[in-house]
């Protein structure tokens, strides 16, 4: 594809039922590195080319992590940079929807996540019996927009990923994609695979020494509400930052990721650009915090999306790190 737009994207496999994990990433992609490297390293990764539109195309690299019990130590290493997350779950275990679900809140602070259930000798009616029912699970159910999906062809997994990621490139949509899908075990694989060897859920090792990725939000306000900070009343997730000399930062509460809008598009005018001046063009902030809070609910993340709108807010050209003030230059100029 010549024209269009262009994504690489990183997903992650998980659950317990290792052989269906590597039939499925055999089939679904276009490249693989050999199956030895999960066996050892704990992880197999291959490259999915795939068209979503006609003008809208993704490669995906695909990371099969072995979920198996003498290998929950490392599993977590390999999430960040992970934009979405397939789960493939047992038709015999699945409250292990629920248990990955507060593993992927503590470690990311968004997810687009696809539960896979295979389902091989239960109908869909008896594992909805069984299992969705339960208070727990009707919690979550109020708690995330779950969406349900019954799967007849392979694709239709990278199809729900891809209109997510794309819905989710808009700055203003900033929610978390959870789908529940019920994958027939056939679709995957002729071999009479069993699920009976799927392990119990192997909580890491390292769980407890996480710090929570999720932003405490409501805590963030009343420190923002004191500092003359505006907050978008019709995208409450969101604040605004004007900056006198340079125009509005809008930063995500929920990631503390950063947008800007320039007041100064004339050399774009002038080429005859069209792009409106309301636009907003995503930043490439790194920061780091080495503060600490006695305050509860209001941790190093807090701090650091704090420390960063108190620094735009007063910035200057000659404060910012040069790596910023480029990318500003090219947004003026209309790149």
């Amino acid at each position: 594809m010549v024209n269009g737009r262009h994504f690489n994207k990183k997903i992650c496999l998980l659950g317990c039922l290792e052989e269906l994990k590597n039939e499925f990433q055999e089939k679904i992609s276009q490249s693989c590195l050999p199956f030895e490297n999960k066996r050892n390293i704990g992880v197999n990764i291959s490259r999915i080319e795939f068209s979503y539109e006609k003008d809208v195309m993704f490669n995906y690299f695909l990371w099969n992590i072995n979920c198996q019990r003498r290998k929950a130590f490392l599993r977590t290493t390999f999430y960040p940079g992970a934009e979405a997350i397939i789960i493939f779950i047992s038709e015999n275990k699945v409250e292990q929807i629920y248990q990955y679900l507060n593993e992927l809140n503590l470690r990311m602070p968004m997810i687009t996540v696809l539960f896979c259930v295979i389902i091989k000798n239960h109908t869909i009616k008896e594992i909805v019996d069984a299992y969705f029912q339960n208070s727990e699970f009707q919690s979550i159910f109020r708690e995330y927009d779950f969406k349900f999906r019954y799967i007849k062809n392979l694709e239709k997994i990278l199809n729900e990923i891809s209109k997510s990621l794309l819905s989710n490139i808009n700055p203003q949509r900033t929610q978390d994609n959870c789908f529940i899908n019920f994958v027939p075990q056939k679709k995957l694989t002729n071999k009479d695979i069993t699920q009976e060897g799927c392990q119990d859920y192997s909580e890491p090792d390292s769980m407890v020494l996480v710090d929570n990725k999720r932003i405490n939000i409501g805590k963030l306000k009343e420190y923002l509400g004191k500092l003359d900070i505006n907050i978008d009343e019709k995208h409450p997730e969101w604040i605004k930052v004007e900056n006198k000399d340079l125009g509005t930062f809008s930063i995500c509460l929920k990631n503390g990721n950063v947008y800007f809008n320039s007041k100064m598009y004339d050399g774009g005018r002038k080429r005859g650009k069209k792009e409106s001046n309301t636009s907003l063009h995503y930043l490439c902030i790194e920061a780091k915090n080495y503060g600490w809070s006695n305050v509860k609910g209001f941790s190093q993340n807090e701090m650091l999306i704090l420390s960063k709108i108190l620094a735009l807010k007063e910035a200057t050209r000659q404060t910012l790190p040069e790596s910023i003030t480029t990318q500003i230059d090219k947004i003026v100029n209309c790149f």
